[in-house]
């Protein structure tokens, strides 16, 4: 088999994109190669994007030919991608995904959510501010379905010494609300043109599920981002314990479950209750909230709940198929 056909299936996937989607994925491939050089001035994928990304616009805008997904697989070829790095075959399955990928796989969920209530004070929102370390916070009046805006940080930096304090709603901002099945192309392309970084996505019912940033949208293509203000020991997902068993925050995405794992992105379409999260996937299976030590197996999947609380699930431990195999 050759090196690159594993990456050729998941570029057909861009099969399904229209024609038009591709006029979002080259600024795309632009704005991921400028991220990463703010990032990492030399970090090794800079030059397959920069060769790609410049015949891509020569075919468009010098031969002003239509980009088909044909032609963007062509282009692909061309550009020798059987001679990229692991890396940059990790980023271009990203790409690859982007236009399939909806704002409910990436979102952080409700209970996840770090907001203030309108009536607290000033000083309760300054502390909630220091210990989530996040630039912008929702802010909600009796329930968090119940958002009233956005309160951003760099906002707050001119009354952090002043007394007169009671006045710090007038700093809210709108809040931008989108639903959950919103393509992260289009919420991508919203977000640029609106110039924010953080949307409250709602149900039918216009209650809140969760919030979703820029932040969130890029680590689908680049994978991980982390900053200097990162708790890399309290805020990681989770945690590889040998070859084939992880330990999951029960939160995870089975988005990113599927990219952590190296599953197939499409094992969970089936099942009936259309979970988003480990968790979700536990509560489907299990038909209530388990107790510690509750095992189930899905597929050649062996799940096992490590922790729980009255209401939520916290930690799942996950045995790949290569484990259970061995086991047995």
């Amino acid at each position: 088999m050759e090196p690159h056909s594993h990456l050729t299936q998941h570029i057909l996937l861009a099969g399904v994109l229209s024609p038009e989607m591709f006029l979002v994925i080259i600024p795309l491939l632009f704005l991921v190669l400028l991220f990463i050089f703010q990032s990492v001035v030399f970090y090794p994928i800079n030059g397959f994007l920069f060769r790609l990304a410049k015949k891509l616009f020569h075919l468009k805008y010098h031969k002003k030919k239509h980009l088909t997904p044909q032609l963007v697989l062509e282009t692909l070829n061309d550009v020798s991608i059987s001679e990229t790095t692991e890396e940059e075959q990790q980023l271009m399955k990203g790409v690859a995904r982007f236009g399939d990928i909806d704002v409910k796989e990436i979102m952080r969920s409700r209970m996840d959510i770090t907001a203030v209530e309108i009536t607290m004070s000033f000083d309760h929102l300054i502390q909630t501010v220091i210990s989530s370390g996040y630039s912008r916070i929702p802010i909600y009046e009796g329930t968090i379905d119940q958002i009233k805006g956005i309160v951003y940080v760099k906002d707050l930096l001119p009354y952090t010494k002043n007394i007169d304090t009671k006045d710090w709603k007038r700093l809210i901002r709108k809040a931008w609300f989108i639903t959950e099945n919103k393509s992260i192309s289009d919420l991508l392309h919203e977000f640029q043109e609106k110039h924010i970084h953080l949307a409250i996505v709602i149900d039918e019912f216009g209650g809140t599920t969760g919030i979703v940033t820029m932040e969130d949208i890029l680590e689908e293509i680049v994978g991980e981002i982390n900053d200097e203000y990162d708790n890399d020991t309290e805020d990681r997902i989770y945690h590889q314990l040998n070859e084939y068993e992880y330990l999951f925050e029960a939160k995870v995405t089975l988005n990113d479950f599927c990219k952590i794992t190296d599953t197939e992105d499409n094992l969970f379409d089936d099942l009936p209750g259309d979970p988003d999260t480990l968790a979700g996937l536990i509560l489907e299976l299990a038909g209530r909230i388990p107790e510690a030590g509750y095992e189930v197996k899905f597929e050649k999947l062996d799940f096992i709940v490590e922790s729980v609380d009255k209401r939520r699930i916290r930690r799942i431990r996950v045995k790949l198929p290569q484990m259970t195999d061995t086991d047995e």
